[in-house]
């Protein structure tokens, strides 16, 4: 298990960039998964894609260094 940063680009206004931790199985990498957050700056849901599998229930999902 490892923790990962991404950083998200809303598709609604590319110049809103938002920081999303999660954390990733290491042994299913290559595996794509997804989830939705919405952005911060204008509220609408963002569809994240990434290509690591994501921990089931543990996720921590974290805008600017604060738990959601």
């Amino acid at each position: 298990m490892s923790k990962v940063t991404y950083t998200v680009i809303c598709p609604f206004d590319q110049a809103h960039k938002f920081p999303v931790v999660l954390e990733i199985e290491d042994e299913k990498k290559g595996v794509p998964d997804s989830f939705e957050e919405y952005c911060p700056f204008c509220d609408k849901p963002v569809r994240v894609t990434i290509d690591q599998k994501l921990i089931p229930d543990v996720n921590t999902l974290r805008r600017f260094g604060f738990e959601k």
